[in-house]
């Protein structure tokens, strides 16, 4: 499947889910790529996991909520007119071959519920699900 990367907002590339609060949240936590580091269990954040399964963290109301994922992602046709080439339906890997986005916005799917319970949202929702503090709204 490729190397996770590291956590850089560089490592984002939205795809067809309208979920920009939530990948914009994510950048604005990864230009300091350790903020994530409480996200994404210790295992996770090493070399690939063999057996495909990732455990990452959001937070609702103050508590830790774990989340295990597989890296099984959901795909699509990258071209129309042929069902031969396949990519990530949602998030892609980075222009440096990361995989670090597409695996934190399936499992903010599963803490959702699903992929479309993504889509059209806040980026204070996302960036407090990620780091636990207060946001102020101007």
């Amino acid at each position: 499947m490729g190397k996770l990367g590291a956590f850089r907002p560089a490592g984002i590339k939205q795809g067809g889910l309208a979920d920009c609060w939530f990948l914009a949240g994510a950048a604005a936590t990864a230009e300091v790529p350790t903020r994530l580091n409480k996200n994404v269990h210790v295992d996770s954040r090493k070399e690939y996991n063999g057996q495909g399964i990732f455990r990452y963290f959001f937070y609702v109301k103050g508590k830790k909520v774990p989340i295990n994922i597989d890296d099984l992602l959901p795909i699509s046709n990258k071209y129309s007119n042929t069902d031969k080439y396949k990519k990530p339906a949602f998030a892609d890997r980075s222009n440096f071959n990361a995989w670090w986005m597409p695996l934190l916005e399936k499992a903010y799917a599963k803490f959702q519920g699903n992929y479309d319970r993504m889509e059209w949202g806040s980026g204070f929702e996302s960036l407090r699900q990620f780091n636990n503090v207060p946001l102020m709204r101007y």
